[in-house]
């Protein structure tokens, strides 16, 4: 008898449908898997026959055929288990193989029959709905991850007998969630808005949300968590007011920014305050983000959509592939964790050389292309890029009387740092180290939440303005758009034409300058970019040269 179940390959952070065939038929007794496998897919044959077994559910000796389509897509991971299991017994007759019609099955098998959880559910339970099937089956570990999607009938099983009832309608129907009532049985901290929400045109491909998430977060017990972690504050930095600026910059536009300075001058510091200033994430990034983590196997138990921007800060021995994505199976990088908040990568100079060289196209296009013999496969990277380094080897560069590295040994040390590297970096500030006084001052600056306020108001400046393009900040601004959005009058292109000149940009170079000039005036609610605005995003222009004329 011949039946087929629906299952999901998540490629990348999207999930492709895939059709599970079982054919069950007289023959001498067999049990083969075909379909472009990889191992663990093939161990699935002795998963699913002993989980069977043990469930009361022995395949008899006859010849059986599985086949997962299409052909011509490598299929990987474990989380077809449980639909090449259903897609069997409706072969063998347990149940009717028209109710697994429009029904998508997710989740790997214990050799005992329980369901255990799968990454990649959230990408899987979108394109179950996006494609129109009425309901899924999914673990029931990952049944708040899937109820973030909402119009679609949601099934948590725990069990190889569990879903069996559960789709001929012998299980309890506590176990369902409804399309009405997905968000009803969670405690995820979102509160949906009273008016119905438009529909999301998400790029990551979570698209068509009915409910959309408002600004305000409801308590729950991981807020009292969140309340004992150490929070960084810009009110707590001393002196330091430019690399400040600086960061509130980096923030307001997205910009990349370099941190240089002694050791012990705050670098580490203020980084680490950056995400207090970042604007909240909007409804289609926090489902993105929700996605990667999701796919990479690390949400958190209870699968609540993200609220906090990331921010990730690997060691400086991280390999290129950990970095950016990869792998047999290819999953994401830090940089892909850290999309739609921070990459913050301390001790720079520190870090491979190859390593960090894998990040110019990643920073250039806002996503990671990897290219395997079984396919492609991309993931977002939308990041700002934070580094921090020392200017020579013992840190002190250019205080000679602190200072007695060669220039030999320090122009190695700053060439670990490749110029197109540098040009992608938007913001370049010098730290210097604060006097006895700066260090004992007692008044409080700035607090991060009044900079904040001051970010979010240039943020919405520039949604507005690049409505309907596709992108919202400044960084992401295209260089043939730059005149469009970006006009400078002679004042301006006066100033330019002289750094350009006397400095050797790049025409990198010169556009992100442009676009850090616009950043800035958005910051003062300048329509117009000043003079005054171009000076100031001059002073930011990486590196300062000074650094890499080593005398």
């Amino acid at each position: 008898m011949f039946c087929t179940s629906i299952g999901f390959a998540v490629v990348g952070i999207e999930a492709v449908m895939v059709r599970v065939e079982a054919d069950v038929s007289p023959g001498l007794p067999s049990f083969d898997m075909v379909g472009y496998l990889s191992s663990e897919v093939k161990e699935a044959r002795e998963r699913v026959r002993v989980s069977m077994k043990n469930s009361g559910y022995a395949l008899p000796p006859k010849k059986i055929t599985v086949n997962l389509s299409p052909g011509d897509l490598r299929k990987e991971g474990t989380s077809y288990d449980l639909s090449i299991a259903l897609a069997l017994l409706g072969g063998l007759g347990f149940l009717p193989p028209d109710l697994l019609k429009d029904v998508g099955i997710l989740g790997e098998l214990s050799l005992d029959g329980k369901v255990l959880g799968v990454p990649g559910v959230l990408s899987a339970v979108s394109e179950a709905k996006n494609i129109g099937l009425r309901k899924m089956l999914v673990p029931g570990k990952n049944l708040a991850e899937a109820s973030l999607i909402t119009g679609i009938e949601l099934i948590g099983v725990e069990s190889l007998t569990e879903a069996l009832e559960s789709l001929v309608g012998c299980y309890p129907s506590e176990a369902a969630v409804t399309p009405n009532a997905a968000e009803d049985i969670l405690n995820v901290d979102v509160s949906i808005s009273d008016t119905k929400a438009s529909v999301l045109d998400v790029d990551a491909g979570i698209s068509d949300i009915e409910a959309a998430i408002s600004d305000y977060e409801e308590m729950s017990e991981d807020k009292d968590v969140l309340e004992k972690t150490v929070r960084y504050d810009f009110a707590d930095i001393h002196g330091q007011f430019l690399a400040k600026r600086g960061a509130e910059i980096c923030a307001a536009g997205k910009h990349n920014l370099l941190l240089m300075g002694p050791p012990g001058t705050g670098k580490s510091m203020l980084a680490r305050c950056i995400p207090g200033i970042l604007p909240k994430l909007t409804v289609s990034e926090r489902l993105e983000l929700t996605k990667i983590y999701s796919v990479a196997g690390i949400l958190q138990e209870g699968g609540k959509l993200l609220s906090e921007r990331p921010f990730r800060a690997p060691h400086h021995t991280i390999s290129g592939t950990a970095l950016i994505g990869g792998g047999v199976i290819p999953k994401p990088g830090e940089i892909s964790l850290a999309c739609h908040g921070v990459l913050f990568l301390d001790e720079f100079t520190e870090f491979q050389r190859a390593s960090i060289e894998v990040l110019r196209q990643p920073l250039e296009e806002k996503k990671v292309r990897i290219t395997r013999l079984h396919g492609a496969t991309s993931f977002p990277a939308n990041v700002s890029l934070v580094a921090a380094m020392n200017p020579c080897p013992c840190g002190y560069y250019p205080n000679r009387e602190k200072c007695h590295c060669s220039p030999d040994r320090i122009r190695r040390y700053l060439g670990k740092i490749s110029q197109p590297i540098l040009d992608r970096i938007d913001l370049c500030v010098e730290l210097s180290s604060l006097s006895f006084g700066e260090m004992l001052e007692t008044e409080k600056t700035e607090s991060s939440a009044d900079i904040q306020k001051r970010v979010e108001q240039a943020v919405e400046i520039q949604k507005k303005r690049y409505e309907g393009l596709g992108f919202t900040f400044n960084s992401e601004l295209p260089a043939s758009l730059l005149e469009t959005y970006c006009p400078l009058d002679e004042a301006c292109k006066a100033v330019l034409e002289k750094a350009y000149s006397g400095n050797n940009f790049s025409a990198r170079g010169y556009h992100r300058m442009v676009r850090v000039a616009r950043t800035i005036a958005d910051l003062e609610g300048c329509e117009q970019i000043q003079v005054r605005h171009v000076k100031e995003a001059y002073r930011y222009h990486t590196p300062d040269r000074g650094y890499m004329e080593v005398s």
